[in-house]
């Protein structure tokens, strides 16, 4: 009796540390660009980064501690690590500082996936306080990045187009704000809060079309008629499209009268520039095809590149030393492979493959909306990391990614062993 309460204690305290972790994450973030952007500082590390080091620390001892196989998971990626670094810097050149923080991003993603991967595991969720933690973290990122336009102390996108607050990274924030759309959207039809769940909206819209990527405008466009015609259910549906529609083209009217001149001459010129300069493929990945190219020509020639990967010094520096500023192919499955190699994607792949098969289903077959909107939310953060980058390998983006994804797979799990436990019974 006393040893339930215990855990149903400890179950709690881990819930609630989850939830504040979803909302001081972009906090961190806004510490490291307002010392990047406001207030310039050269420090070898920033107060963020800190604090995320810190973090990292946490979920790497709670990971230890959770079962005692997991050290020599642990063991194995910091030798891996090492070795790379020792063998790289013998025939080469290498940063060690450099390396240490970008690996830090990947460590940071994987070992809290496979925190919470193990922790969720047929545990009883509270998913009103991750979807709450996750909005409310969306929320953060759209007003820094309205707020912050409205007073005219942020950076722009892309050159002089777009717009991102003081945030450092433009596809992290995108890849929260489109998986976060399809929890507000789930709260606006289903609960009663509809103008709460509305302004939230409008906050994540505007900030998408602020920040004019592809990713998160098509995104919550698309998410959008999907919840409106698949989502709406009930005796009212049809009210309720009504109603949806006519939102809808208000705010197209009040964007188009007061915002499409000035989003014509910036953001739609670029798209169009690039459309007209590059083919379809190119257009659509944002040239990554073709950082993807460069890499792949070096990452081929060895075999220890195909198995340790070539190491983020080396691996940025021949991508840079092409196209100017662009230091990984910004594919995370592709930049895991090619810095890291065979055997650290290896790992990622057995866990996340499984659980996006079985997701792509649950979300046709699944009836709940929302455990339907989990299922959602994963497989654009999959798309997203795939095809745009800097989610596996953003502590920003990788933290909501993780929980999303270790409650999908601990709901797939759970609705497994139910079945076979029902099938068992009629036998």
């Amino acid at each position: 009796m006393l040893e339930d309460v215990m855990n149903k204690i400890k179950h709690s305290i881990i819930e609630k540390n989850i939830y504040y972790l979803l909302i001081i994450t972009p906090l961190i973030d806004l510490i490291n660009g307002f010392f990047y952007y406001i207030v310039p500082m050269n420090l070898s590390v920033s107060p963020g980064q800190t604090i995320r080091m810190t973090i990292f620390v946490i979920i790497f001892y709670f990971y230890i501690k959770q079962r005692k196989g997991n050290i020599i998971l642990a063991i194995i990626l910091f030798s891996l690590f090492l070795i790379q670094e020792y063998l790289y810097s013998c025939i080469d050149f290498i940063n060690f500082k450099d390396d240490v923080l970008f690996v830090s991003k990947l460590y940071f993603n994987l070992f809290l996936m496979l925190l919470l991967k193990q922790y969720y595991y047929k545990k009883d969720i509270d998913e009103n306080k991750i979807i709450n933690g996750i909005i409310i973290g969306a929320i953060i990122i759209g007003l820094t990045i309205i707020v912050t336009k409205f007073l005219n102390i942020g950076v722009s996108s892309y050159g002089d187009t777009g717009y991102k607050g003081i945030f450092i990274g433009l596809n992290d924030i995108t890849a929260v704000l489109v998986m976060a759309t399809p929890f507000v959207l789930y709260k606006l039809i289903y609960s009663y809060k509809k103008i709460k769940y509305g302004i939230c909206f409008l906050i994540i819209l505007g900030a998408a079309v602020l920040l004019g990527t592809k990713t998160a405008i098509i995104g919550i466009i698309l998410l959008t008629f999907y919840y409106t015609f698949f989502g709406i259910r009930g005796k009212n549906k049809y009210k309720k499209y009504i109603f949806t529609l006519l939102f809808m083209m208000i705010i197209v009217y009040v964007f188009y009268v007061y915002f499409f001149d000035v989003y014509k001459l910036t953001i739609l010129r670029r798209h169009e520039y690039f459309y007209s300069n590059l083919d379809f493929i190119s257009y659509l990945l944002s040239g990554r095809n073709q950082l993807l190219n460069i890499g792949y020509e070096y990452w081929k020639n060895k075999w220890y590149h195909m198995t340790l990967g070539v190491g983020f010094t080396r691996g940025s520096t021949w991508i840079s030393s092409f196209i100017l500023g662009h230091g990984m192919i910004e594919m995370d499955i592709l930049d895991i492979l090619y810095f890291y190699g065979f055997i650290v994607l290896g790992i990622y792949i057995y866990n996340l493959l499984p659980v996006f098969l079985k997701s792509i289903l649950k979300s046709v077959t699944e009836k709940s909306m929302l455990k339907k909107s989990f299922f959602i939310s994963f497989l654009i953060g999959s798309v997203v990391s795939f095809l745009g980058g800097h989610v596996l390998l953003s502590p920003l983006a990788g933290v909501y990614f993780c929980i999303v994804f270790a409650y999908s797979n601990n709901y797939i799990k759970s609705a497994t062993k139910s079945t076979i436990h029902k099938t068992n019974r009629n036998i």
